[in-house]
């Protein structure tokens, strides 16, 4: 019986984390998110380290987040070229929104939690090399 090759594709979509932390500047009390409508929304967001399964000889953190226009936008991490199972970016970012509009809070709920959707995780180790959304 022929052995079945192992589809290492597949076995590292589920590999890794990226926690995230998203810390408000200049924070308005609000208790509805309707009340944001036309004001100033300004976080940093701090990404530290991630946790992947494999030793990684290189990888980066990359999202897509509305720009102040309110155009998605690329972000990334600088890359860690270190070979760990632990990447650390200490990655810092403010992002603003000057007149937050219906379409922002749109992409905040689609979101469903704070945190820039499409967030991929680009790993590369000896040859090969994916990406693992997170």
């Amino acid at each position: 019986r022929p052995r079945r090759r192992r589809d290492s594709q597949r076995n590292i979509r589920a590999t890794g984390r990226v926690p995230r932390r998203w810390e408000p500047i200049d924070a308005l009390e609000i208790d509805e998110p309707e009340q944001l409508l036309g004001k100033c929304w300004k976080f940093k967001l701090k990404i530290t380290k991630a946790a992947i399964k494999i030793r990684a000889q290189s990888c980066y953190v990359s999202y897509l987040f509305p720009n102040e226009s309110g155009d998605l936008e690329r972000y990334t991490t600088d890359v860690c070229e270190t070979a760990t199972m632990t990447p650390s970016f200490e990655y810092e970012m403010v992002h603003t929104i000057p007149c937050v509009s219906q379409g922002f809070l749109d992409f905040v709920r689609a979101a469903r939690e704070l945190w820039p959707s499409r967030c991929t995780l680009v790993v590369r180790s000896g040859e090969r090399a994916w990406a693992q959304p997170s």
